[in-house]
């Protein structure tokens, strides 16, 4: 270290200044230690490839129409999910048995959680894949978020009015492999407004479902990308004439504008549980909790047809009565 005495002449006054130092090239900042948790790396990492996390879409119908209450992150309950496999070698089951995980919460508690298998049968390039994708979640994938479009996961959580039930989407060969004895709740057939044949398809597919298989359970004709209205060659009035013919229900959507998928959501856990006997549905959109025995299913339905007597029919659009 050198030292300097440097001279100041000011106002005829002479200072002597302080000691000085080089001034060094490289400037020097402590590295402060990491932070680290307080629980080891490896016990942490496991807790999370054990216990994946899910998305649950909550929804509730009032007065004035649904209402999406927005989505629930949470780690996956107690309760497992099947796999399609799983479906193909219990197709025979009406209902399905919950399973333990391998991840136990202490908030969690092991309860009953409905469970409906969706069927999607359709012609390539209508958009199947991506309105299963766009089901998870309520942000739209096309425009935000494109990567989440390459996740598999075909099933989907669905809190509608506090109750909670798990949707499992099954492929179109594995639906029309069981027939009859098929354990499918609701199937959904989709066609694009661009496309005639895809339409047509459609058309033969009902044809097939309603009569051959003779399918009795709610069915809803997806009449999907709506949005590309210069070149739609199906008109909707041709496709509700369609859907009144086979007693289904008609919604038009678009996944890319996220138009009436959340619609389309809660009308298939709707039509799922008015169809197992779970509640009693009119008019006002109002939902009653019952009995799910079959006593009681039947009375249900009775109960309906009779309060349904003088009333005027209920448009396939609705997706939410019946």
């Amino acid at each position: 270290m050198e030292t300097h005495f440097l001279t100041v002449r000011g106002n005829g006054v002479e200072r002597a200044s302080s000691f000085s130092m080089e001034k060094p090239n490289i400037l020097q900042i402590p590295i402060e230690a990491r932070r680290r948790n307080s629980v080891p790396n490896s016990a942490f990492n496991s807790n999370f490839t054990e216990c994946p996390m899910e998305r649950v879409r909550s929804f509730s119908i009032t007065p004035k129409g649904l209402r999406n209450r927005g989505d629930k992150i949470r780690r996956k309950s107690t309760l497992s999910i099947e796999t399609n496999s799983s479906y193909q070698s219990n197709s025979s089951l009406q209902e399905s048995e919950p399973r333990h995980s391998g991840c136990n919460n202490s908030n969690d508690s092991l309860h009953s959680l409905e469970r409906f298998t969706v069927a999607v049968v359709g012609s390539g390039g209508v958009g199947m894949r991506t309105l299963k994708r766009q089901f998870t979640t309520s942000e739209e994938l096309c425009i935000n978020n494109c990567d989440a479009l390459d996740n598999d996961d075909e099933e989907v959580c669905v809190c509608l009015d506090s109750e909670e039930c798990l949707l499992s989407f099954v492929k179109e060969e594995d639906f029309m492999l069981q027939g009859p004895r098929s354990a499918v709740d609701t199937v959904l057939v989709v066609f694009s407004v661009i496309d005639t044949a895809s339409y047509k398809n459609a058309s033969k597919k009902l044809q097939v479902i309603r009569q051959d298989l003779q399918y009795d359970n709610p069915i809803f004709l997806v009449a999907n990308k709506v949005d590309l209205a210069r070149t739609r060659v199906v008109s909707e009035k041709e496709a509700r004439k369609l859907a009144d013919k086979y007693k289904c229900k008609y919604v038009e959507t678009s996944v890319v504008l996220n138009h009436n998928i959340d619609e389309l959501l809660v009308g298939i856990v709707r039509q799922a549980r008015y169809q197992q006997g779970g509640f009693v549905m009119s008019g006002s959109t109002e939902s009653i909790p019952k009995n799910r025995n079959k006593v009681a299913r039947f009375t249900n339905i009775l109960i309906d047809k009779i309060m349904n007597i003088g009333h005027k029919e209920i448009p396939c659009t609705n997706l939410f009565d019946v």
